[in-house]
This record gives structure tokens, sequence and C-alpha cells, in this order.
């Protein structure tokens, strides 16, 4: 709830950015519940894989850290 108020109300009251305070309610949320840390992680890494995929990076012969 604080994370949404963070969000929302500076932009409305004070003529704040958007983005500036989406960011800052992102962060408090992530601060507040560990949980959303551990759920943003793999679409974080997917964010970063279809991201550099776009501007042409390529992953060859790629082996696990762990092979079975």
């Amino acid at each position: 709830m604080v994370a949404a108020l963070v969000a929302v109300l500076p932009p409305l009251l004070l003529g704040g950015l958007w983005s500036e305070w989406v960011y800052k309610g992102l962060a408090t949320l992530l601060i507040g519940c560990p949980c959303a840390l551990v759920i943003s992680t793999p679409a974080a890494i997917a964010a970063g894989l279809s991201a550099g995929a776009r501007r042409g990076a390529t992953l060859e012969r790629v082996k696990a850290a762990y092979p079975k």
C-alpha cells in the first residue's frame, strides 16, 4: 500500500514526473517485500536476454555451471 502511495501521490499532488515516482514506488516495494525481488529476477533475466538479442548478441556454446 505504501509503495502505491509513493508512486501515485507525488505526481498527482505535486506535479512530479511519473517515471521517477513509479521507479521510487517499485524500489519501496522491493525493500518492503523481498518476495517481489525473487519474482522479478526471472523477468529481469528474460528482459536482458531479449534486449541483447534485439541488438544482435547471440549466445553460442554455453555450458551449464553445474553439468549433470
